[in-house]
């Protein structure tokens, strides 16, 4: 890969870890989610986007645009939060977090020590994710785990077991912002792998509807964010019906337990710390268990 691909990488990392740490600003009355380790992610050099100043400009400006993408992400990490939280008081003791970029929860989260948590990735951005952590930590901690591994090309049950991950441990698989970009086959072979592992398990993933990938209902904002996203190399290529997803996870050997998005997130998320947010309704959320 490039130096210029190298670099794109560690922008869209910094700039995601950047967003997130947004919510630190809050009081904790007042935050969606907890993200003060997002901010402890951050290179110095960009925490002066999260000065007072910057910070509001940056984010009125984003929500301006009215595409909601803010409001969405800072709900789906609530969501994840809750149900990896809910699910690791049970006792259960491993994670898999699927596209894990920035992604903070091996970090952050209320006894995630006593879980490995492994993380999956293609091997440049988690080759730049696990240099800044070392830099932030000063080691990786013990319970994490960093798997590189291309999903849309290798065999992701393969490439766990050679890390440690264990087929007969109850596990929670985390797939935050990453169905849209690889093949159904892809997704297909996750979630095969995943309705492996021991009843009980857990899935949480997000998805677009359908509709909007197959073009026969599509806004002016869908037409906007696909634009945005393929111009950058990473078209969507993958969706869901909602109206049909606990049909569809049935098939595969799961159950819906839950799901949510758009007004669903401003009436759980927003409005009892009394906050407004576009929200992208685009995509939407989902708990399953395998059955």
């Amino acid at each position: 890969m490039s130096q210029t691909s190298k670099l794109t990488f560690e922008l869209g990392l910094n700039l995601s870890t950047a967003l997130r740490a947004t919510e630190a600003a809050y009081t904790r009355e007042r935050r969606i989610f907890e993200a003060d380790f997002d901010y402890r992610m951050l290179p110095k050099a960009w925490r002066i986007m999260l000065l007072p100043g910057f910070r509001h400009l940056i984010l009125g400006l984003i929500e301006m645009s009215g595409m909601g993408t803010p409001g969405m992400l800072f709900c789906r990490t609530r969501f994840i939060d809750d149900a990896l939280g809910d699910w690791l008081d049970g006792g259960k003791q491993q994670v898999v977090c699927l596209g894990a970029g920035n992604d903070s929860r091996a970090y952050r989260i209320p006894g995630i020590a006593n879980a490995q948590y492994f993380e999956v990735d293609l091997p440049i951005p988690q080759a730049l994710k696990r240099e800044h952590m070392q830099k932030t930590l000063g080691d990786i901690p013990p319970h994490v785990t960093y798997t590189a591994v291309d999903i849309n090309t290798q065999d992701l049950a393969a490439e766990l077991v050679k890390s440690g991950f264990r087929l007969e441990t109850p596990t929670f698989f985390i797939m935050e912002g990453v169905t849209q970009y690889i093949s159904e086959q892809a997704v297909e072979h996750v979630f095969g792998f995943a309705a492996q592992a021991p009843k009980n398990s857990q899935f949480a993933f997000t998805y677009i509807k359908l509709e909007i990938i197959e073009g026969t209902a599509r806004s002016n904002i869908d037409q906007r964010i696909m634009g945005r996203v393929a111009r950058r190399g990473m078209p969507w290529i993958f969706g869901i019906d909602g109206k049909l997803l606990g049909q569809w996870l049935n098939l595969r050997g799961f159950k819906l337990i839950d799901q949510s998005g758009g007004a669903d997130y401003r009436e759980r998320y927003l409005d009892p710390v009394g906050r407004q947010m576009n929200i992208y309704e685009g995509e939407r959320i989902a708990l399953a268990e395998v059955s």
